[in-house]
């Protein structure tokens, strides 16, 4: 059940009818995204003795992880609810609200009554259970190792090469049509391979663009490879169908329709499908005028990339020098953050017009 309103947490505490203890938040997690999960402790009392006994309440879901990525603000309202409900229910009621990881989702927090077999996380004082993987850092929980791991990237300015760009461009606008963390994974990348073999290996960020005048030729090629998978073309298995039922689509081509298993598990019809995606999209292109840049990476490492998207998600664009200063306190020097910010100034990335940073296309490309 959905508590949105302290009323609704009020009238399942009433319910219950033993006297409340403890109000509890956890964080849990699913497909959808993160969401708070609500538990009431109350004490109820026999001829004897006084007994503890737990009522599941119910969630606290506001949305979806995607606005982690549109900066909605706050990134977890279920918090800032919870903790207003909880603030509501001391002093309604004089329970205590235990709620042990405040700023951000964790599910490695132990339930008020598994908070004797718990230790502080070292960075963030938070309590957790103990981890056991070895891959993991015991004293930390999981969102502070990851900082860890992190920050180190940072101080030691690891390659970021990683990650190839495919926008569509009218000249005017732009909009980001792919990304792949390698080459080949972009639906395009056989029939460009030959422009992409010319790029200057010496420049750190390498513009590759496609211009719609070179797009009949990439569409002549890749239909010759679609009708070269269609010549082959068989109905997927029964029980292939049904296992992935949710899966097959109808796709058409020059008047015929073909019943696809679309897939990664069934290859054969996988790659037919993303081949009349494919060649979908570059027709569509060509017909409204529009040309493509794949944007490859060479030289940038962990700094340049936190730096910039620093500034680009979470200062909307443009940010001082200070406040860069600030985000990184502890992590790197006043002369590191320097260096970084003149390296991505002459890469043409970044403006910087007295204390203002400011990233430029270039800088967005590669984000």
């Amino acid at each position: 059940m959905q508590i949105a309103t302290f009323d609704k947490c009020v009238n399942e505490i009433k319910q219950n009818g033993n006297l409340p203890i403890v109000l509890e938040a956890l964080w849990d997690g699913d497909t959808n995204g993160w969401y708070l999960y609500l538990r009431l402790y109350a004490e109820r009392k026999t001829f004897l003795n006084k007994k503890l006994e737990h009522y599941d309440l119910g969630v606290v879901s506001l949305g979806n992880d995607a606005r982690l990525f549109t900066g909605e603000e706050p990134a977890w309202p279920e918090a800032t609810l919870a903790k207003a409900l909880g603030k509501h229910a001391n002093e309604k009621y004089g329970i205590t609200f235990y709620f042990p990881s405040p700023d951000e989702p964790d599910d490695d927090c132990p339930s008020w009554t598994q908070r004797h077999l718990a230790i502080n996380c070292a960075d963030c004082n938070k309590l957790i259970i103990p981890t056991t993987s070895p891959y993991l850092s015991k004293d930390a929980c999981y969102n502070c190792h990851l900082r860890r791991e992190s920050n180190d990237k940072l101080r030691k300015a690891a390659p970021c090469n990683e990650g190839f760009h495919l926008y569509i461009s009218d000249g005017n606008n732009e909009e980001r049509n792919a990304y792949s963390t390698n080459f080949e994974g972009l639906s395009l990348a056989p029939y460009i391979q030959h422009l992409v073999d010319i790029k200057n290996p010496s420049d750190v960020i390498n513009i590759i663009i496609i211009p719609t005048a070179g797009l009949p030729e990439i569409i002549g090629k890749l239909e010759e490879s679609l009708e070269h998978h269609l010549s082959n073309f068989s109905e997927a298995p029964e029980q292939k169908l049904s296992g992935y039922a949710r899966h097959v689509t109808i796709a058409n081509y020059k008047g015929k329709s073909y019943r696809l298993l679309n897939h990664p598990m069934y290859r054969p019809h996988y790659e037919i499908s993303d081949l009349i995606d494919t060649l979908e999209e570059l027709n569509q292109t060509y017909a409204s005028n529009k040309h493509f840049k794949v944007i490859f990476k060479n030289g940038i490492n962990s700094r340049d990339d936190s730096i910039l998207r620093f500034i680009y998600y979470v200062s909307k664009g443009s940010a001082t020098i200070s406040d860069i200063e600030k985000r990184y306190t502890g992590v790197l020097s006043t002369e590191e953050i320097t260096s970084t910010l003149h390296k991505l100034q002459s890469l043409q990335c970044v403006e910087i017009i007295d204390n203002t940073v400011s990233i430029l296309q270039k800088g967005r490309y590669i984000i």
